[in-house]
């Protein structure tokens, strides 16, 4: 009988490139995981909309004179004037660059993390590959020794004359003893 698949449905034992949750359908888990990642941009996007709009509202409400900074401050040497819109803007500014700097930071660790990862499952498996060289390597000395020991053996039983071992078995001690007389 024939089966027919869709190309858009995973089989099972088919590669992917998520691994697999214990419980859980291949094919769920490749549709849930995707729909999963849209809803985190998603939100993502509305947050970030939500924080420019606040962004925007603060500093068009908070310029002209009546917000003025009453006392100037320095920011490396830099004096800061105005009003508290603009305070506010360079605050979204650095608040950004912040940001921005956390996200390349996390990003490096990220790599190198995934570099250690794979550096470690690469000993791992170098390690089982040693261990079963060095283990195929103690079997062959072994049946080396154990070859070496049969071929003296039977070199040692192809040396001795045929029932040169019996004949001497079967003589009687007193052989090479002269006769002794006793009457």
């Amino acid at each position: 009988m024939v089966q027919w698949s869709s190309p858009h449905v995973r089989q099972p034992g088919a590669l992917s490139r998520h691994r697999p949750v214990p419980g859980c359908e291949t094919g769920v888990y490749s549709w849930s995981i995707r729909l999963w990642v849209v809803m985190i941009v998603i939100l993502g996007l509305i947050i970030l909309v939500a924080a420019v709009v606040v962004g925007v509202a603060g500093v068009l409400n908070n310029m002209g004179s009546a917000h003025a900074l009453t006392h100037g401050f320095a920011v490396f040497g830099y004096h800061v004037t105005g009003s508290a819109g603009r305070l506010f803007l360079y605050g979204i500014v650095v608040g950004g660059l912040a940001l921005f700097g956390l996200v390349l930071l996390l990003g490096g660790v990220r790599r190198m993390s995934r570099r250690g990862r794979a550096a470690r499952a690469e000993l791992k498996a170098s390690r089982r590959e040693t261990a079963a060289v060095s283990r195929d390597r103690d079997e062959l000395i072994d049946q080396q020794e154990t070859e070496r020991a049969d071929k003296a053996a039977d070199a040692a039983r192809t040396a001795a004359p045929p029932g040169g071992q019996a004949d001497a078995d079967n003589a009687s001690p007193h052989a090479d003893a002269p006769p002794s007389s006793t009457t």
